[in-house]
């Protein structure tokens, strides 16, 4: 209560104020306030308290909810089902990248031992020879693919990478064009890497095997894609010539690798390539063939680009569904539905389709639509795979070994009827399909590749890309084909 003289804050008991000394005559009404006044005080305190500490449990369990929704929403990661996955390298000092500068190793040797891949197990003994005989595949083209791969091997540059050379074509020097494709490197190199990974080849023990005999090609051309990446846009190799191709090819590579080790780097490197893809998807829905947003969107790089995040989403990383919807649309305004024929690209926003179309596109598109998850009972798809079948593989004994460009109308039937790009594209997208058309068109296809290769186990083509890179470009294709039978379940 308050002294009645010096207004000072005294206890309700004392007789005479401890500051003025004055005595005090308290009522009970003085007593009956007083008492009042300390309860509400006392309730005022008790209040802020209780709101004090409910915000701040607020805080915590508002921390809690956003670190779990993150958690939830991080791409997952294939873990190699019961098996452990290996430790995370330790992490980089501040100021420097995963991936460049200075580029890591890749996870060492030791941290894999005995594990399993990670995902695409079926391309490894024993499922890959059963997968094989299952779907049409055989011995023979089995020892078609190894002899390939050695090939490869021996085209391999001292840097890691494959380069586009047309010395081993066999081809008349005019045709050569491989200075001015010298930007096809990056690109190369993944299709390079890609015919190795299809194989269940690594630079790795995994699946109880050691390292195969391709494990040093393997992990340094995988190198070279890694130091080749800009740690800012996540590009694959510089910004010359057409390097969307490059950077595709390269994504997928990447990425397969990644699945199939579970390296923390390679997945980091395809990650940033995926968002890239992503972020240069063009108004409707295709790609071209630079990271130009208003160019023209073209067929051939859209085909490589969803390849590359289907190779992605099976390694676990995480894809936009827009994104893939929107490339549906694309692939629904170069297909011309009734006719089943398939144009290269979409001219810009408002001038429609082009007039000329591409008749080995239907196989590109084949694929593509069923890679999306269009149904092979799908109107479009069965017209597409009737147009796809319709030209079987077919080739002449003198295309074959030992092949030499004579500049005669046999050497332009051969460039126009062995296309490595259109064998490719059709037989995945006529596996996928399966059935009767399936099964003619593998009749067809297993003995012209046979014969087709050359002694020391290449693909040389004469078709419009084979005369600009080489075979590298024609081998890794011929190879990836005859893996039909189990490179993609």
């Amino acid at each position: 209560m308050q002294c009645p003289f010096c207004k000072h804050d005294i206890p309700i008991n004392k007789e005479y104020c401890p500051f003025c000394g004055k005595r005090i005559t308290v009522g009970f009404d003085q007593i009956a306030a007083s008492v009042h006044s300390d309860a509400s005080n006392r309730r005022g305190e008790q209040v802020t308290s209780f709101l004090r500490w409910t915000f701040a449990g607020l805080l915590v369990a508002g921390a809690v909810i956003y670190g779990l929704n993150d958690l939830w929403d991080r791409p997952l990661v294939y873990d190699g089902a019961d098996l452990p996955a290996p430790d995370a390298p330790p992490s980089e000092p501040s100021g420097t990248g995963t991936i460049l500068k200075p580029y890591k190793e890749l996870q060492p040797l030791a941290a894999y031992q005995g594990q399993a891949p990670r995902v695409f197990r079926y391309r490894f003994d024993p499922l890959r020879n059963e997968l094989r005989d299952q779907h049409g595949g055989s011995a023979q083209t089995t020892d078609a693919v190894r002899r390939g791969l050695a090939y490869l091997r021996t085209q391999q540059e001292t840097d890691g990478s494959w380069a586009a050379r047309t010395d081993n074509l066999r081809i008349k020097g005019d045709k050569s064009q491989a200075n001015d494709f010298k930007w096809a490197k990056h690109g190369l190199t993944a299709l390079a890497l890609l015919a190795y990974l299809g194989e269940g080849e690594t630079w790795l023990p995994v699946a109880g095997n050691n390292p195969g005999p391709y494990a040093a090609p393997i992990k340094n051309g995988l190198t070279f894609l890694m130091k080749s990446q800009d740690d800012q846009n996540g590009r694959f190799g510089p910004p010359d010539g057409n390097f969307m191709f490059n950077h595709t090819l390269a994504t997928m590579a990447v990425a397969e690798a990644a699945g199939m080790s579970g390296d923390p780097y390679l997945r980091e490197a395809a990650r940033k390539g995926v968002e890239l893809i992503e972020r240069t998807q063009g108004s409707r829905g295709g790609w071209g063939y630079r990271d130009e947003l208003k160019q023209r969107q073209d067929t051939s790089v859209t085909a490589w680009a969803l390849q590359a995040l289907n190779a992605a989403q099976q390694a676990g990383l995480k894809v936009s569904p827009e994104v893939l919807q929107k490339a549906q649309k694309f692939l629904d305004d170069v297909t011309d539905p009734r006719a089943g024929t398939v144009f290269y690209g979409v001219e810009g926003e408002a001038s429609g389709i082009p007039k000329q179309a591409t008749p080995s596109y239907a196989g590109v598109t084949l694929m593509l639509r069923q890679l999306l998850g269009e149904s092979s009972t799908s109107p479009v798809v069965r017209m597409l795979s009737r147009r796809t079948a319709e030209i079987h593989p077919r080739s002449k004994k003198e295309w074959g070994k030992d092949w030499t460009d004579k500049n005669t109308d046999l050497d332009k039937e051969r460039a126009l009827t062995f296309d490595p790009h259109r064998l490719y594209f059709s037989t995945y997208g006529l596996f996928y399909f399966g059935g009767d058309e399936w099964n003619q068109w593998n009749t067809a296809l297993v003995p012209v590749l046979l014969e087709m290769q050359d002694r020391d186990g290449a693909w040389r083509a004469n078709d419009i890309w084979s005369v600009k890179v080489g075979a590298t470009y024609s081998t890794a294709l011929c190879v990836m084909t005859l893996q039909a039978y189990y490179r993609n379940q």
